[in-house]
C-alpha cells in the first residue's frame, strides 16, 4: 500500500514560526512533524509516500529527500494554496494504482496503522475512516466535508477518481453529496490511539508535551533515557548542578551550564546552550538556541532570537544576544576582544620575558632538533559556517616541545599578538581533520575563533575526545567575557606551576 501526505489548509496559523520552518518540519520530540509520520508508515511497512508540498517546499524535499534513510521511496507533488484536499488529490490519482492511505501533514499519532489496512481490507469498503474508539456515532451529515477532520482514511483508486470527477463538477454539498450515495461503502475504523491535528502553535506545544510524557508510547523519542522520563542526545555537557525535571528531552550537543533548571515538559533541540541560573518549563527551544545567564522561560517556543509566549498569545524578537540568540553568534565584540587580548598577551609576555629567554637559549643550545617548534592548523577566514577547504587559511602556531602547558604555549603569546588566534578559544583544527568534520554542528563550531587557552583545558585531568571539547568551546564561546577568558588562563597557569617543567 501506498501512502499520501497533504499539508495543511492554514500554514498561517503557525506564524510567526513558519516564517522560517517549514510545516512539515515544525518540531515534535525534535523531529520534524512529517517525519513521524513517514517513520511510522515505514515501521507498518508502507514503502511509498506522495508528499505534496506547498509551504517552503525546497526545505522540506532537502530535508527528507529520497526518503532512502526511513527505508521508503518518496515523490513530490508541487501544489499552490488550495481549499479542499481534493485539489491536489485530483492532481496526483494518475499516480495511484492501488489503495492508499491518506494523512493529513499535520497530524501526529501513533495508531497502529497495521490494524487499520487489515480492517479496511476485510471490510471491503471503498473508504475507510479512521476515528476514535470513544465518542459519538461518525455518520456523513448533508453539507458537511468529513475530509476536514483530519481523520486519517484509506481510499481505492476508482473511489478517488469518481470523487474527483465528483468535485470537478462543483456541486455545493459536496463532498457529503458523493459519500452518501448508496453504491459507496463506507467504513468506519475504531483507533483506540490518539490522533492530534496540530493546528496551531498551542497544539504544537501540547503535542510536545503528550509525546515526552508517554502519552504516545509507539513514538520514537531521539536519544537515551537516562532515567525515568529524561532523554537526552548525543554530547552532551551537563554542569553537575544543573536540575532536570522530568518529563525533559535533551537534545545532541547540549551544553547546560550551572545552576540551571530543565523543568516539566521541557524539549531542548540540538546545540542548545543555556547559561548560568537560566530556567526553562514547559517549553520548546529550538535548534541552535543560545539562553543567556539568569533568564526564565515558560511556557513559551523559542527559535533563536524569536521568544513566542503562549500564555500571553505574544512574540518578539530579541536584539541583545547575552539574552537570547544563535548559538553561532560571536556575543562578545570581535574588535573589543581582539585589542583586550592582544594588551593582555604584550603584557604576559613582559612578566614572563625571562621565562620566554630561556626558552629560546634552549633552543639555541639543544642541538638540531632545537627546543622552538611550530604546529600547523587551519581557521575560518568568516564568521561563517563551513562550506569549503576554500574558506580556510592555514596559521603556524609556536610552542616549545615542553610538556608544561604554561612553558609549551609561551611562544604562542606572539601569535595572539599578531591576530592568528585569540587568547582563549576553540582547538585550532589541523588541515587533515577539516574532511572529518562533517555534521552542520561541527562544521558551525570551526566558525568559531580558534585561541591559545582552551576551557576545557581547566576541567580535564586527561585529553577529552574531539566531540567534548566541540561541545565544550562552543558553549564557552558563546557566552564568553573577557573576565572568563582571564579566569580561564590563570586556572591554566595554576595547574602549569604544579605540573611537570620537562
Amino acid at each position: 500500500m501506498q501512502s499520501v501526505i497533504l499539508p495543511s489548509l492554514q500554514p498561517t496559523q503557525f506564524e510567526p514560526l513558519t516564517e522560517t520552518v517549514s510545516e512539515y518540519l515544525l518540531p515534535i520530540v525534535n523531529k520534524p512533524i512529517a517525519e513521524h509520520l513517514v517513520e511510522h508508515l515505514a515501521r507498518h511497512g508502507v514503502r511509498r509516500v506522495l508528499m505534496v508540498k506547498r509551504h517552503l517546499p525546497y526545505e522540506t524535499e532537502q530535508y527528507f529527500k529520497n526518503g532512502e534513510r526511513w527505508g521508503v521511496e518518496i515523490a513530490y507533488f508541487l501544489e499552490k494554496e488550495f481549499d479542499s484536499i481534493f485539489v491536489p488529490l485530483n492532481r496526483i490519482r494518475s499516480r495511484i494504482e492501488e489503495d492508499f492511505i491518506c494523512f493529513a501533514g499535520n497530524v501526529f499519532t501513533d495508531m497502529n496503522v497495521t490494524r487499520f489496512i487489515k480492517a479496511h481490507q476485510d471490510s471491503g469498503a471503498d473508504l475507510s475512516f479512521s476515528v476514535p474508539a470513544e465518542g459519538k456515532e461518525i455518520v456523513v451529515q448533508p453539507g458537511e466535508d468529513i475530509f476536514n477532520e483530519g481523520y486519517p482514511f484509506i481510499m481505492s483508486p476508482g473511489t478517488l477518481n469518481r470523487l474527483c470527477e465528483d468535485f470537478k463538477q462543483g456541486p455545493t454539498d459536496f463532498p457529503a453529496s458523493s459519500l452518501m450515495k448508496d453504491d459507496l461503502q463506507i467504513h468506519f475504523f475504531r483507533n483506540d490511539r490518539p490522533i492530534q491535528k496540530i493546528n496551531n502553535l498551542d497544539d504544537l506545544w501540547n503535542a510536545n508535551r503528550d509525546a515526552i510524557s508517554g502519552k504516545y508510547p509507539d513514538v520514537l523519542i531521539p536519544g537515551k533515557e537516562i532515567k525515568k522520563g529524561v532523554w537526552v542526545g548525543e554530547n552532551p555537557m551537563i554542569h553537575a548542578d544543573a536540575r532536570l525535571n522530568p518529563p525533559v528531552l535533551i537534545g545532541d550537543n547540549c551544553a547546560l551550564s550551572s545552576k540551571v533548571e530543565v523543568g516539566e515538559g521541557a524539549c531542548l533541540g540540538s546545540d542548545i546552550i543555556v547559561g548560568q541560573g537560566a530556567s526553562i518549563k514547559n517549553s520548546i527551544i529550538l535548534d541552535k538556541t543560545h539562553l543567556g545567564e539568569q533568564i526564565d522561560v515558560a511556557n513559551s517556543i523559542v527559535k533563536q532570537n524569536l521568544w513566542i509566549r503562549l500564555d500571553r498569545k505574544s512574540h518578539l524578537y530579541l536584539t541583545d544576544e547575552f539574552l537570547l540568540g544563535k548559538t553561532s553568534g560571536n556575543l562578545f565584540p570581535e574588535w573589543k576582544k581582539r585589542a583586550r587580548d592582544m594588551i593582555a598577551a604584550a603584557l604576559a609576555l613582559i612578566v614572563l620575558s625571562p621565562v620566554l629567554l630561556a626558552g629560546l637559549l634552549a633552543h639555541l643550545f639543544s642541538g638540531p632538533r632545537g627546543f622552538l617548534s611550530k604546529e600547523l592548523g587551519v581557521k575560518n577566514k568568516s564568521d561563517e559556517p563551513f562550506q569549503t577547504e576554500d574558506n580556510f587559511q592555514r596559521v603556524s602556531i609556536y610552542v616549545f616541545k615542553c610538556e608544561n602547558p604554561l612553558m609549551r604555549k609561551l611562544p604562542g603569546l606572539c601569535n595572539v599578538i599578531r591576530g592568528d588566534v585569540g587568547l582563549v578559544g576553540s582547538t585550532l583544527p589541523k588541515p587533515e581533520h577539516i574532511k572529518e568534520l562533517t555534521t552542520d554542528w561541527e562544521k558551525q563550531w570551526l566558525a568559531s575563533d580558534p585561541g591559545l587557552f582552551h576551557p576545557w583545558e581547566v576541567r580535564a585531568e586527561e585529553v577529552p575526545t574531539r566531540e567534548e571539547k566541540t561541545v565544550v568551546e562552543s558553549a564557552y564561546v558563546a557566552e564568553r567575557t573577557f573576565m572568563k577568558d582571564i579566569a580561564v588562563v590563570l586556572k591554566v597557569i595554576s595547574q602549569s606551576l604544579r605540573g611537570p617543567w620537562k
